[in-house]
């Protein structure tokens, strides 16, 4: 008889205790896809209802058997499946029921979320925020703003909700009545101008001597503080405006007159902050205790602070990120189509028409040689039958070239940039910021320029690898 080999009882445990968490971890998915099948309304008295949509979990649980008991969730990819859905004629509306379940239950944490933040301080409630994101009936309803807007290449559907939800005129409404603002203390300090802040001073009254050492205070932090997170910042990073380090307000303070400590630097910039932040609820009509003093702890002050999420921020600077090549392309494509137009315009007789349209082909194979083969001036003489290096060069004319490419993209990015930043900031602020932009802009571009035109004066030039050669070589490829 054989005998049965018992395990260690720890071993038991533990294998327990895995299966255990295992099973959970099953579970919490499940939940969480149960979101494409019960729907959240409000009843006829207001009340927060969830409802199972029977037809939705047929079909949910019919498309995406094989998500079912995984332990994580791929919300990007069942997002998109159902998005493509949508369009079809024989389950189209089932597909756009399991995307408003989805939404709903977004619209729902939000507000809930609110309320634990936000609601004893600023007196409201759950019950208070939503009927503002779940009613119906109306032509087009938070949701279906929030569906007709959403592309699944662009952002996920939990982003996308709450990015929008954040924008919506009634919760900023309802936000800004009770003294809450999404916006950092340093923001509004990066932002504000010696001449805006002067003028804010003026408004509350503050002395001269008060005013001189607030404008000495803002110079020296925009000097440290601004000048190195710019300096600083990478592209395409998610870094939020942080707070200032002790050596960044040790380095204020000695510049200042007294000098006071860092901390008091520090209390000195909070307090700023607050009177900027005081003047912008004055100017949208938001009534503020008038005896409210701008010396209370943050803790206790009725305006809501904090920096853009870390979601916002990505998704803003994907989009930035993706439009910025767009524009790039298309840069590249409209400068060399008007180079080669030029060549050819006004070149009325056979003769002079047929020379314009030769030159036009060196040019071409010019570039390409260049920037897909890296070839040198001199071997690309003798590849399109001129002289010597300098002709070469001055039919290319690369850096007149760089220049239309870095204007072109700018005039585009222009157009695009700020219907992008809607999504994420106030309109009226974007405007103010206009030639801030502008600036930021031009400098990234100038940056990818620089580049390209330091690899090309290398001593050992090979294949491009510059972005703006990238882009060059993939249009002239593209034309072959």
């Amino acid at each position: 008889m054989l005998l049965k080999t018992q395990e260690p009882r720890g071993a038991l445990i533990g294998t327990k205790r895995a299966k255990m968490k295992k099973n959970a971890m099953s579970e919490d998915a499940n939940a969480k896809l149960s979101k494409y099948w019960y729907i959240v309304r409000l009843d006829s008295m207001g009340r927060c209802k969830t409802q199972i949509q029977s037809e939705a979990e047929t079909f949910f649980k019919q498309q995406f058997a094989g998500y079912l008991g995984l332990k994580t969730v791929n919300n990007r990819n069942i997002q998109r499946r159902l998005v493509d859905g949508k369009t079809q004629r024989r389950d189209g509306e089932i597909a756009e029921t399991c995307l408003r379940c989805f939404v709903s239950n977004q619209l729902k944490d939000f507000c809930f979320s609110l309320e634990q933040k936000f609601g004893k301080t600023h007196d409201f409630t759950r019950e208070e925020l939503l009927p503002l994101v779940l009613v119906e009936g109306e032509d087009r309803s938070l949701i279906s703003r929030i569906l007709d807007t959403f592309d699944p290449e662009r952002s996920n559907l939990s982003t996308w909700t709450v990015r929008l939800v954040k924008g919506d005129r009634a919760i900023k409404r309802f936000l800004l009545e009770r003294g809450i603002e999404h916006i950092s203390d340093w923001l509004l300090l990066v932002r504000v101008t010696p001449g805006g802040l002067h003028r804010i001073l003026t408004t509350f009254e503050r002395t001269d001597a008060e005013i001189a050492r607030s404008l000495q205070l803002l110079e020296q932090f925009h000097q440290i503080y601004r000048t190195e997170f710019l300096r600083d910042r990478k592209p395409g990073s998610h870094q939020a405006y942080p707070k200032p380090t002790p050596d960044q307000l040790q380095r204020i303070a000695q510049r200042l007159t007294p000098s006071p400590s860092p901390e008091q630097v520090l209390h000195q910039l909070q307090n700023l902050s607050q009177l900027l932040r005081r003047d912008r609820l004055r100017q949208k009509g938001v009534a503020l205790p008038e005896d409210e003093s701008l010396d209370i702890p943050k803790a206790r002050n009725r305006v809501y602070q904090q920096a853009e999420t870390e979601d916002e921020q990505s998704g803003f600077l994907n989009e930035y990120r993706q439009q910025f090549n767009s524009c790039l392309q298309r840069a590249v494509q409209t400068t060399i189509e008007n180079r080669v137009a030029y060549f050819i315009q006004g070149r009325n007789t056979p003769r002079r028409r047929e020379q314009a349209i030769e030159k036009s082909e060196k040019f071409l194979t010019g570039l390409r040689l260049f920037y897909c083969q890296g070839l040198s001036m001199g071997d690309i003489a003798s590849r399109i039958s001129l002289k010597d290096q300098p002709r070469v060069s001055r039919l290319l004319e690369l850096e007149n070239l760089r220049s239309d490419i870095a204007r072109n993209t700018l005039s585009c990015l222009k157009k695009h940039i700020f219907q992008i930043a809607q999504d994420y900031a106030n309109p009226d602020r974007l405007r103010d910021l206009a030639t801030q932009i502008e600036s930021l802009l031009s400098e990234e571009i100038s940056r990818v320029m620089e580049t390209d035109k330091k690899e090309i004066h290398a001593v050992h030039h090979n294949f491009p690898t510059s972005q703006l050669a990238q882009n060059i070589c993939q249009y002239l490829n593209s034309q072959q």
